[in-house]
C-alpha cells in the first residue's frame, strides 16, 4: 500500500505538465504591479528611519489632503508608510 504522498509524486512525475507553474505566473504580476504602483514612489525615503513630525502626521490626516502620491514627495515617505502611519492612527483614535 502506498502513501498519498508517494501517490502524488509518482502521479505528478507522469503528468509533467500539469504542474504548479501559473502560481509562478502569478507571482510575477504581483511583482509586475509592486514596481508600477509602489517601487516608484519609493524614491521618496528622505526621511525613511526619522521620527514623524507632529505636523506630517497632520498632514496625512487632513480630510483635504492632496494624494498620497504627492503626499510622498512632499514629506520624503514611501506611499507604503503613509498608508501604514495612516493606518495607525486610526486606529489609536478608535480606541
Amino acid at each position: 500500500m502506498t502513501t498519498a504522498y508517494e501517490r502524488n509524486k509518482l502521479w505528478r512525475k507522469k503528468h509533467p505538465e500539469k504542474s504548479n507553474n501559473h502560481r509562478r505566473k502569478n507571482g510575477d504580476k504581483r511583482k509586475e504591479y509592486r514596481e508600477r504602483n509602489y517601487d516608484q514612489t519609493e524614491k521618496n525615503n528622505t526621511n525613511k528611519g526619522q521620527p514623524w513630525l507632529s505636523e506630517d502626521v497632520l498632514k496625512i490626516m487632513d480630510p483635504q489632503r492632496p494624494t498620497d502620491r504627492e503626499l510622498s514627495k512632499l514629506l520624503g515617505r514611501s506611499v507604503k508608510r503613509i498608508h501604514k502611519k495612516r493606518a495607525r492612527e486610526i486606529a489609536k483614535q478608535t480606541r
